[in-house]
């Protein structure tokens, strides 16, 4: 295994280990009784825009170091960094920015207010405005449309016979 495979394999690792037996705070009505964190990470990166039953999903974040820490584990992004994503979304059409919350408590109350609503936390208390739901270990991801810093692979084409015009 190369160096750089044997590094991308720790992090994979040890964001993985992060994440066990976790929990994300959602709307009551989001279907999903589980999440894994490949379907976790494809929503916060904005490649997964809908639940199972159609509903937006609403991201929030919040500014909590324990969440940044949290957010990081999971995406291998900084907030900076994730946000300027989200801004390429946005600006492209395919995308709405997360919402904001100044505070773990403030994220829950966004949670209970907006249907489709998701919010990463470093504790998920128990509420009559939002549900807990476990973050599974599985690596389920969508695949990913094709960007201009994501080619998909060359499609081939038949060969044209050279005797046809």
């Amino acid at each position: 295994m190369s160096g750089f495979a044997l590094r991308l394999w720790m992090a994979m690792s040890l964001a993985i280990a992060a994440f066990s037996a976790e929990t994300v705070a959602v709307h009551p009505l989001v279907p999903e009784d589980t999440l894994t964190i490949g379907r976790l990470r494809d929503m916060f990166l904005g490649r997964i825009t809908t639940w199972k039953n159609g509903t937006a999903v609403v991201i929030i974040l919040v500014e909590d170091p324990a969440t940044d820490a949290r957010l990081h584990a999971l995406l291998g992004r900084d907030r900076d960094h994730l946000l300027r994503g989200w801004k390429r979304l946005v600006f492209s059409g395919s995308g709405a920015m997360p919402l904001w919350a100044a505070s773990p408590r403030d994220a829950l109350e966004a949670v209970a207010r907006h249907p489709g609503a998701i919010a990463l936390l470093a504790e998920v208390p128990n509420g009559q405005g939002w549900r807990r739901i476990p973050v599974a270990d599985a690596q389920e991801s969508t695949p990913v449309p094709s960007t201009p810093g994501n080619p998909t692979p060359p499609v081939k084409t038949p060969a044209r016979d050279s005797s046809t015009p």
